[in-house]
């Protein structure tokens, strides 16, 4: 058997280690070592075990026993601090928690040839049978390197909120069972954010009419950083509930959601009621955990601040922003290499390059991408993010059968992630399913108007209206995009399209002058190559006449 990883291969039969393409000179017991704690990649290995079967009950030094794992870090190419390949376990043992594939012996390598589905899916099997060890791993909590965990780290490595019991704002009995209903939906749908630590707290009787007695005593007892209380109204057969976000360290009010339904006969909500609300709180927790981490120096950042800073950088869709969100992600991994969510986003934003970087480096950043996606998956599989980004890689391959499952596992672990709403809706669209592309995308918008993606989320529905012919809807969605602070240069390449193929020359050729002030290079070209992701060449065909329409040439010179 031969492991292969990313930068080592061990041929267990001839008992050779290639490192870095270098034969590694290596001690028989250290690569014992190795080797044992890489078969037994599924859990820890302690250190009795370790001296049952390596040193075969002999009596050794837990010096010893430490030199033989310093020993084994270098000829793998890890260290003490980073841990990439084996992790201490302080005071238990040790394990192998590095991505590996296994081949047969004599058998080549795996292939990462640019472009070779096949070979990407059979790295991607082999990324997902690793016998667990991934995943298992991720259930640990995961402590600093180096460092003792101490009581309830695994509450302090995400934000961690409570949920207060919401209040009647009457006497009425309808209006208590909703309340009492609504705020368990409401920690169902916010536990499923694997970057959230979720408290239920329901002992009233630390409440005066309605509120707590010391918001911020109470947080420091229950250990919530953030609070999220509120209370439901019913007024002539409609239910209002107001939702509050409380920072429970200075008591201040975060947020504050307002959300109205109409009532049944058996005072019953919809399904994406609590939905609505647990997507607003997310988006206002990682807004406010990102303010506090811009306050932090590039090097002082600790796991959570340099998580949310590279997710605000990656939403500024620039090439410099996806350069500085990489970097946050990569120190992110550093500090907490098992954490999925880091690695989804860090793959995430590989997709992004897809659409910001070069073009001729597309086809790579997607690899990068299914792979990273698959190492999130790997370490938690109930992980929405992992299965957003590796849809999303998908979807641009024009693999829709592969990316709609993901999108929809990603929706059922999480149905208040907007953006796996907007992802499922462009796979959709991109496939030609045009009516579910407008469905998906609807939930999406409906579903958290907060989202960082939003413009992403209009533009894209304004493609599928274009597409379905609906060139009025589809101008008021890409207008609507191009407003957002953070949108590109995309929704003016579709507003254009769409005026151009309405005839609507004046407006279009204004639309034009608009992208080429941020695109001067782009031309009908350029547009048609990023356009390659879509299976329906008529939908294409229509875009791209629509520009030629507004004035677009094939190759622009403007400055």
């Amino acid at each position: 058997m031969r492991y292969v990883s990313d930068s080592f291969v061990i041929d267990a039969a001839t008992r050779e280690l290639v490192a870095s393409g270098t034969p590694v000179r290596i001690e028989p017991k250290v690569l014992d070592l190795i080797l044992h704690l890489i078969e037994r990649r599924d859990r820890m290995v302690s250190k009795d075990e370790l001296v049952a079967t390596v040193w075969q009950g002999r009596f050794v030094s837990d010096a010893a026993i430490s030199s033989a794992v310093s020993a084994a870090r270098r000829a793998l190419g890890d260290d003490g601090h980073k841990q990439r390949y084996l992790r201490t376990i302080h005071g238990r043992g040790f394990r192998f928690v590095g991505a590996l594939v296994e081949v047969g012996s004599g058998a080549s390598e795996p292939s990462h040839a640019v472009g070779d589905d096949g070979a990407l899916r059979r790295d991607i099997r082999s990324l997902r049978s690793v016998d667990g060890a991934l995943g298992a791993l991720a259930a640990e909590p995961a402590a600093p390197v180096g460092a003792t965990a101490p009581p309830h780290y695994y509450r302090r490595i995400w934000p961690s909120v409570a949920v207060l019991p919401l209040q009647s704002a009457s006497d009425d009995p309808g209006s208590r069972d909703v309340a009492n209903a609504v705020t368990e939906d409401l920690v169902a749908c916010l536990s499923r954010d694997r970057c959230l630590a979720v408290i239920a707290h329901f002992d009233e009787s630390l409440y005066v009419n309605g509120l707590p007695v010391d918001v911020r005593k109470l947080a420091g007892q229950i250990g919530a950083q953030y609070l999220v209380e509120g209370s439901v109204r019913r007024v002539e057969g409609a239910i209002t509930v107001m939702v509050r976000l409380v920072d429970g360290v200075d008591a201040r009010h975060v947020w504050v959601e307002r959300c109205v339904q109409r009532m049944d006969r058996n005072l019953t909500l919809d399904d994406v009621f609590a939905t609505k609300l647990a997507a607003a709180i997310r988006s206002e927790i990682e807004s406010h955990e990102t303010k506090k981490a811009e306050a932090a120096a590039a090097d002082e950042l600790d796991f959570r601040a340099a998580y949310f800073k590279g997710s605000r950088e990656m939403y500024r869709f620039t090439l410099d922003g996806l350069g500085n969100a990489r970097a946050h992600f990569e120190r992110a991994i550093q500090l907490n290499p098992t954490s999925a969510s880091a690695h989804a986003r860090l793959a995430y934003m590989q997709i992004q390059l897809y659409w910001y970087g070069s073009p001729v480096t597309r086809d790579t950043a997607l690899h990068r991408a299914m792979i990273g996606a698959n190492q999130a998956i790997a370490l938690d599989p109930k992980d929405a993010l992992g299965h957003l980004s590796l849809g999303r890689a998908w979807a641009l391959r024009r693999r829709s059968d592969d990316a709609i499952p993901e999108l929809e596992a990603a929706i059922q672990l999480d149905p208040s992630l907007a953006q796996a709403h907007f992802a499922l809706g462009q796979a959709c669209g991109y496939a030609g399913r045009t009516g579910d592309a407008v469905r998906s995308l609807d939930t999406a918008i409906e579903l958290n108007p907060y989202d960082p993606h939003l413009w992403s989320f209009l533009h894209d529905r304004s493609e599928a209206q274009f597409a379905l012919g609906s060139f009025a809807n589809a101008e008021r969605d890409a207008r609507a995009a191009a407003r957002a602070p953070n949108a590109t240069h995309w929704p003016w390449v579709t507003l254009a399209a769409v005026l151009g193929a309405a005839d609507k020359r004046e407006q279009a050729q204004d639309a034009v002058r608009e992208l080429l002030s941020r695109r001067p290079d782009y031309n009908l070209s350029g547009a048609k190559n990023d356009l390659c992701h879509f299976s329906d060449t008529s939908f294409v065909d229509l875009y791209i006449e629509g520009l030629r329409r507004a004035g677009l040439d094939h190759a622009q010179s403007h400055s």
